[in-house]
């Protein structure tokens, strides 16, 4: 702000080239380095300057959810910074709200109201008023009470209607001979709802011929996918065995090295410690120190043995998987008299279930 217009202009044609520069590598994470300096340069910007930020922070915010936890981290240091971003937001709403992410905007919105709200007796100035003000309204604006109301009314009206329908078909004996049955089978027997079941009926009879006939070939796509992801696993496992290998055969000079890390930043930190606070601090934090080392032993050795456990029942499940896919795809092929098979003993469990819970639920109804 110093510098000259001219000189200005020119480090803002310069700045989103530095901009590309800066993101270039890993834009989403590098996005939360840039956003607190965005915010605290914000305030004392010029007009140009400052729509240029603006435009920037709202892309940090799109990008990088980590944004809205620093903005919430920062937002009272920098309550006119985050007053403008605010307005900035208001002002485009409707195309800016829907690139947000929604949950982390809500959360941003409802922590600004609470840190703003006045106690009892409390004057409230007028940068907070209208801070409280936006955020009240695009609160509003994200969730309306509309909505809320009509999906509350929407619950209601399902809760009675199945109220009446279990009171309807408890008074008539069965749900043929209720009310709601006669009415479900007149529209069943109206003449357009005959051809739109037939037509239906149709349709899926040529789907389930058309299934029939590709199944084969697509449990063999299913096959080679599952050979590629095989392979992909052995490879990895190959990887995986090569560096466990190497750990083995040099775990002493690893393990050496640190141990030399370890000491080296022990000192320091203890160093720090007797430079900053007195010896009974110093003394308590080395009581401390030693309690959770003997406590995070403890921990790991609990975390190594569920470690191999969890290991051999990967390998356990794997094989098992193998063997039941092999078994049942791969040595004895698909046809159309398995799948059938399948779709039978499918549809006799569902009507088992079904039936069951109908006959729960009216036993419930008559009692």
């Amino acid at each position: 702000s110093t510098q000259s217009t001219g000189v200005q202009l020119l480090l803002l044609e310069m700045l989103e080239m530095v901009k590309c520069m800066a993101f270039a590598d890993d834009p989403v994470r590098k996005l939360r380095s840039y956003f607190p300096s965005l915010l605290i340069r914000l305030q004392p910007a010029k007009s140009l300057q400052r729509d240029t930020i603006l435009g920037y922070m709202v892309e940090c915010l799109q990008l990088d959810p980590h944004c809205w936890v620093l903005w919430q981290q920062l937002f009272s240091k920098n309550l006119n910074s985050s007053l403008t971003l605010l307005e900035h937001i208001h002002g485009q709403w409707a195309t800016v709200h829907k690139t947000f992410n929604r949950c982390a905007l809500k959360l941003t919105l409802v922590f600004i109201v609470m840190t703003l709200t006045p106690g009892q007796g409390k004057r409230v100035k007028e940068t907070q008023r209208r801070t409280m003000e936006l955020a009240t309204d695009m609160l509003h604006a994200l969730g309306s009470p509309l909505k809320a109301a009509a999906k509350l009314s929407f619950l209601i009206i399902t809760i009675v209607l199945l109220g009446f329908v279990l009171f309807d078909i408890k008074q008539n004996g069965s749900f043929k001979a209720s009310q709601t049955g006669q009415a479900v089978h007149g529209v069943i027997e109206h003449k357009n709802v005959k051809t739109v079941l037939a037509s239906a009926q149709v349709y899926c009879e040529i789907a389930h011929g058309y299934g029939m006939q590709y199944a084969p070939v697509l449990m063999e796509y299913l096959y080679t996918i599952y050979n590629s992801v095989l392979s992909t696993l052995t490879l990895g496992a190959v990887l995986l065995q090569d560096n466990f290998n190497y750990a083995v055969d040099h775990r002493e000079e690893i393990a050496q090295q640190v141990r030399d890390a370890a000491v080296d930043a022990g000192q320091r930190v203890y160093a720090l410690l007797t430079s900053l606070t007195t010896p009974e601090n110093v003394k308590w934090a080395e009581e401390t120190m030693v309690l959770m080392l003997a406590r995070a032993t403890e921990w790991a050795e609990v975390a190594i043995e569920y470690f191999w456990l969890a290991l051999d029942l990967i390998v356990q499940y794997t094989e098992l998987a193998k063997q039941y896919i092999t078994t049942h795809f791969i040595e004895d092929p698909v046809t159309v008299d398995r799948v059938k098979g399948w779709c039978t003993v499918a549809y006799s469990w569902g009507l088992e279930t079904g039936t069951f819970y109908f006959e729960k639920v009216q036993n419930m109804t008559t009692k």
